[in-house]
Parts: structure tokens; sequence; C-alpha cells
């Protein structure tokens, strides 16, 4: 039966992941056969031919195939004047490096030249075109019918002329009525070790058409970065109001991290445009955030890893530590040498993280399908990347399948949290039921014990008054004792019922004059035996003329016997003391002890029912935690404050 279902449930997911395989695959390519036509035309030795290239399409191409290179020569002086080349030009294909073209012999990234290109235009079209260059390593600037439009950098002779920079940027020009329009493309790399030249497509079009495709590229690179950000900070969100799981925070570090590559490695390089990064930062934090992504992305799938990997995961995280501080230290040129070592780190991840939510999906469909979709997704885009690079087809970027991938590895910690949310919201429901039983059940107890209890009291009381001069003296004090400990449980058994009747509603007082000196020496004759065996002294200090108080009398007594019960239990030696003063026309009262005292945190919860202190080696009773509490509620009904001030190890 269970390999039954086994079978039904791997056809399930052949059958959702094909199906939103197809979706993925169906909009990726309507949007190809939007954005690139068939009727792409390329150079041949140095010329393309656009007479009969219909711009009012307002579709952009590609300025791909041979184009005349001048290594170690600028066609166009600093004085904007025309050069005649000293050599031979040769033609180069574009896009494409010109390191085994720019010195005979040495295959070489570093160096200067030139780019020509003569595009044949009908001239009775008076059109605004205009040419977009995307990258040309590591600085360029563009000529068109020997006018500087635009450039990237400087492109100097030498390394002291020249400045390195390789931002995309556009410029519009008109072919004045002629049908021949030169392109000229000088650039210099001195500092970047990677293949250089133009190494991407220039687009040339109508000036509607490629501010169009920039500006939807743009939009479409902003969007991505958007909706990453907002998936960050929901993450960070519940990270502070819920759980804390910690792989919600490497969650916000992959997608922020993702965003950095996103905005600084795609075409447009849009970081670039809205702060001032230079070229050395630029690469640094291209590596950076590869290293961020690498290690945040094992860590966000951690619980879906293999158990092999706790053996390796100290490792790998030093290699990302030394990885990103490698990025940050060292001068750019370097950086860009051991990219494979980023390549490698980033992949490794990928890799991991593609077969564990494989696994993941096979055990539990149902549980990690957001985890297959996302998976799907985020191949989907790698996958048409490497088509289109291998294929040389050039669209404007494309964000769904990156946004649908994040948005389904988001959903599955929204999943939990909800799912958290709702199983605390279950276990409190289940919580506060559990305490109105116990509530209730303290009460009922309270309630069935009071009974046989005063019934105890009420007999010893008798025995004792009629039999005292018939028994000897340790028989009375046996006697006395019994009393003493009955009252006490009767004190306890009032604390329950009053903590029910508290939470329920307010009791009310009985408000008389009385000496609180009576009260306060029973109260002390009653609790002395708890001193036996221990170096305690009881000593009442309130005055003789002390004044009568207005209170509830029965309230009061149940009060002073929980503070200073309280004082006796926690006192091993030294001295438990009340006094009291008048103030402001109010009786005031202060129980004082020598005992283990409180620190901060304890003193914080010391009122709190069902709290107590923590329990010395020689305490002997315990009790229920709620004296304290109860005290502090019926002080409080009687207009007043209970207050503490403790210092730990020296009484409170």
């Amino acid at each position: 039966m269970s390999h039954i279902l086994h079978k039904i449930g791997n056809r399930k997911i052949f059958i959702i992941a094909s199906l939103f395989l197809i979706v993925l695959t169906g909009s990726r390519v309507l949007w190809i056969v939007s954005f690139h036509g068939i009727d792409q035309p390329y150079a041949v030795n140095g010329f393309v031919d656009l007479r009969d290239w219909n711009a009012a399409e307002s579709r952009t191409i590609t300025l791909d195939g041979q184009w005349e290179f001048y290594p170690g020569e600028r066609l166009i002086n600093d004085d904007k004047e025309r050069v005649k080349p000293v050599r031979k030009s040769q033609y180069i294909q574009v896009p494409g490096n010109w390191d085994a073209s720019l010195k005979p012999g040495d295959n070489t990234p570093y160096g200067y030249g030139s780019y020509r290109l003569r595009i044949l235009v009908n001239p009775d079209n008076d059109i605004n075109f205009s040419i977009r260059v995307p990258s040309v390593r590591s600085s360029s600037a563009l000529y068109v019918n020997g006018r500087l439009l635009a450039k990237s950098g400087e492109p100097g002779e030498n390394e002291k002329q020249y400045t390195a920079r390789n931002v995309p940027y556009s410029s519009s020009f008109t072919a004045n009525g002629s049908n021949l329009i030169e392109v000229v493309v000088q650039a210099a790399n001195f500092k970047d070790p990677r293949p250089s030249g133009i190494v991407r497509s220039m687009k040339f079009g109508t000036e509607e058409a490629i501010d169009r495709e920039t500006q939807l590229s743009m939009a479409m690179q902003q969007m991505v970065s958007v909706v990453f950000l907002m998936h960050a900070i929901y993450a960070i969100i519940l990270f502070v109001v819920g759980t804390r799981e910690k792989r919600l925070l490497y969650f916000s570090m992959l997608i922020v991290s993702a965003t950095l590559m996103n905005l600084l490695g795609t075409d447009e390089k849009l970081l670039h445009y809205w702060l001032p990064i230079n070229y050395e930062w630029g690469f640094k934090l291209v590596h950076l955030s590869m290293t961020g992504v690498a290690y945040s992305l094992l860590q966000s799938v951690s619980r879906l890893l293999p158990s092999f990997w706790s053996g390796i995961a100290p490792g790998y995280a030093l290699l990302c530590g030394v990885s990103a501080l490698l990025a940050l230290l060292l001068p750019a040129h370097y950086v860009v040498t051991i990219q494979p070592l980023y390549a490698s780190i980033v992949g490794i991840s990928i890799i991991l993280t593609i077969v564990s939510m494989l696994r993941a999906s096979r055990k539990d469909f149902k549980d990690n399908v957001l985890l297959l979709l996302s998976l799907i997704a985020f191949t989907s885009n790698f996958s048409w990347w490497g088509i289109m690079m291998a294929s040389g087809i050039k669209v404007v970027y494309y964000p769904f399948d990156l946004i649908v991938s994040t948005t389904c590895f988001a959903s599955v910690w929204f999943k939990q949290y909800f799912q958290i949310h709702f199983e605390t919201r279950r276990l409190a429901a289940k919580l506060q039921k559990a305490d109105e039983l116990k509530d209730e059940f303290l009460a009922n107890t309270s309630h069935e014990l009071r009974n046989p209890l005063h019934g105890i009291l009420n007999m010893s009381q008798a025995v004792l008054e009629r039999e005292r001069y018939s028994l000897n003296e340790k028989s009375i004090k046996d006697l006395e004792v019994l009393l003493s400990v009955g009252r006490r449980m009767s004190f306890m058994l009032n604390d329950l019922l009053d903590a029910a009747k508290l939470k329920e509603n307010i009791p009310r007082l009985q408000l008389q004059r009385f000496s609180i000196q009576t009260i306060v020496t029973g109260i002390l004759d009653m609790l002395h035996h708890m001193t036996e065996g221990k170096p305690v002294r009881l000593k009442d200090r309130i005055p003789d003329n002390f004044p009568q108080v207005i209170a509830d009398e029965n309230r009061v007594i149940q009060i002073v016997f929980n503070l200073l019960h309280n004082a006796i239990k926690f006192t091993n030696e030294g001295e438990v003391s009340i006094r009291g003063y008048v103030k402001d026309g109010k009786a005031h009262i202060a129980v004082a002890d020598t005992g283990s005292g409180m620190d901060h945190e304890t003193m914080r919860r010391v009122f709190e029912p069902y709290e107590q202190g923590d329990r010395s080696p020689t305490m002997i009773e315990g009790g229920f935690g709620l004296g304290l509490s109860i005290s502090k509620q019926l002080v409080e009904l009687h207009e007043g404050t209970l207050q503490v001030v403790s210092v730990p190890g020296q009484g409170s």
C-alpha cells in the first residue's frame, strides 16, 4: 500500500512540476519573441547594411559582427580631430575580446585601441538614432561621424591617462541626410585582467526604441530589487515579532546579497547610477555579495541539508569568511584573478540547495511543494541564461522567474510562521483553559479542606482547654504547636480562596477601627515555632502608643501573617522585625529580615502569583507562591501600596 501511495505522490510531483515549467518556459519564449528580431543583420568587414531595415517597427538590433579594429591607435585625438591610422586595420568579432589582436604574439587584455563600424542607412529617413553601449572593459568613448557623444571612464593611451569605469550608457544622433554613419569606439584597459574590449552586444535603433527598451530593462531590475527587499523586510519583521528563528536573518542576508548582485552585475548596473561607486568598489561589492549569497543560502536551508554537511559546515563558513575578507582587502584586479574561488563557493551552495530541495520534495511533497516550485523557477532562470549566452540572443532583462523563485522560497517562511502562530494560539487557549481549571481545582480543594481543618482546630482547642491541668507540659506544648500549624494552614487556604475571588471580582472590605499591635503579637506567637532550630530572633518594634487603624481586620491579619511568614522562611540567622510609623495620616508597616535577600530579577516578579524565590538549602517549608501576590492586592484594595527593597545576601 505504501509503495502505491509513493508512486501516486511521485506522479503528482511530476505533473505539477511539468505544468509549472511549461508556464515558465512559455512566458520566457513570448518575452524573447517580443524583443528579439528574426531579421537581425550582422556586420561584415566593418560594414552593416540597414538600408532595407524598417526602423518604424521600433525594434532595436545589435551591432554584432566584424568590426574594424586598430590596436594601439586612436582614430580621433583629444582635440576631436581625426587621425590617420598608422597600421592597417584588422577585423575583430564584436562582441568578443581583443586579447589576441591587441599585441601580436602576446595574448593580453592590457592596452588601448579603436573599433570602427560603418552603418549604411536610408538617407530618406529623417530619424533620431540611438546607440546603447552596455559593457566595454574597462573604459570607452563613443564617437559618431567624428563627434564625441558619450564615454565611460577615460580611455587613455597609458595607465596615467586612463580612468577605469565600465557603466552602460546611451546616446542619440541623426544621420543628417547621409547614408553612412561612422561609429568609432575608442577603448582602453590597464586594470581588468579579464578578457577585454567590447564584450557585450551594442544596440542600435531609433531613439524611442532604445529609450523604451532601456527604461523597461531598468524597470524590470528595479522591480526585482523591490520585490527582493520586501521579502527581506518581511523576514526581519517575522524575526523581531515572531520566534527569533535565525534562518530568517540568513534569508534576509541572502535577499540583500542577491539584490546587490542584481544591481551591480546585470546589464544596467543600476547601483552605479544611484551611488558614487568607483570601479574598484564595484568589483569588491559584487564579490562580497557573492560570498553573502553562498553562505546565507545554505544557512537558510540548513534543516534540509544532508547529515554529513554538519561536519563540513565550519570549514565552509571559514572559507566564506576568508573570501569576504579578501574581497574587502585585496585590490580589484587581484580579486578578479581569484574569481573562480567565488564562483565555486556559489556553485557549491546552489548544487547543495537543489539536491536538498529535491530530497525534501520527494519525502514530503505536500509540505515542500513551494520549495520545489522555487527550485524549478531558479533552475529555469539559470538554464535560460546559459542558453541565451550560448546562442547570442540579446533581449531585455527578464525578471519573472527570479521573482517567482524568491516568492515561493519566502512563502515557505510565511507558511511556517503562520503554522507556528496557529499552534501558539491553540496552545495558549489550552493553557488558559488549564489555568482556569487549576484555579477552580484549588478553590474547590480549599473549600473541602477548610471544614475538616476547622474541625481539627476546634477539637484541639477544646482538648487543650479541658485537659490543660491534667496533661504534662510536653503534651500541652505539642497541642499548641498543632494549633499554630493549623491556623497557618487556614491562612494558606484563605490565600487560595482569595486568589480565585480576586480574579473574578473585588472582595468587599469590612472596615473598622482596631489596634495593630494586638494583631502583630498574635501572629508572632503563631509563627514562633518556625524559628526553632534556627538562630533567628523575632522583634516587635511597633510602639505601644501606635494609633488604631481603619481597615479590614481579617485582611490585615492575612497581610501581616504572609509578610512575616515569608521573612522567617527565607532567614536562616539574624533577625526578623516589624515596625510601624505614621506619615501623612497613614500607617506605614515595615517587615525587615536579615535573610538571603533578592536580586533585581526576583524583585521584579516577587508579587506575581505562584512565583517563589530561590530556595535556600536550609529552608524547610515551601508554599504556593501566593502570599505576597495576595498581600499586594489586599493592600491596594485599602488604597495603599506594598513595596520591596532588598540586597542579595543582606536581607529584605
